[in-house]
């Protein structure tokens, strides 16, 4: 399975979100699929937010339906 990442239609529905003020989560789903070693999460933390440089205030929960289960 290939990932995307944060896609440019990602950022512009975020972007509109931050201008109106609103509050933002981000959220990562199909989680399971990645294939995890040490630091994994926080390189996926640092990637997110290099691409969405203007939601560093931002939270980022990382999901997975299929599991059921969340990271943060």
């Amino acid at each position: 399975m290939q990932m995307t990442g944060v896609t440019d239609q990602d950022a512009k529905i975020a972007g509109e979100a931050h201008e109106a003020g609103k509050g933002v989560i981000i959220v990562v789903n199909k989680w399971d699929a990645i294939e995890k070693e040490t630091g994994t999460l926080e390189k996926y933390k640092k990637e997110v937010y290099q691409k969405l440089k203007y939601l560093s205030y931002a939270p980022i929960i990382f999901i997975s339906a299929k599991t059921r289960t969340k990271s943060k």
